[in-house]
């Protein structure tokens, strides 16, 4: 994937923008097939989202090999 992020002044710009890019690759995803919970997971490690390893740890606990 490519980091489109651009140098925006805010953190409140910058939450906005990696929240859309999360929301995009959830859709595309689950438009793909995935669960909602593995799309996440993978948003959240891709866009490197500060609670990712807890999001991660819990859906793999959870998951049924």
């Amino acid at each position: 994937m490519k980091d489109v992020m651009k140098n925006y002044k805010t953190y409140q710009a910058q939450n906005a923008v990696k929240a859309a890019q999360v929301t995009n690759h959830i859709k595309a995803r689950k438009r793909a097939g995935v669960s909602h919970g593995r799309a996440k997971a993978e948003a959240y490690r891709i866009y490197k989202i500060k609670k990712s390893q807890r999001i991660l740890e819990n859906y793999f606990e959870n998951f049924a090999w």
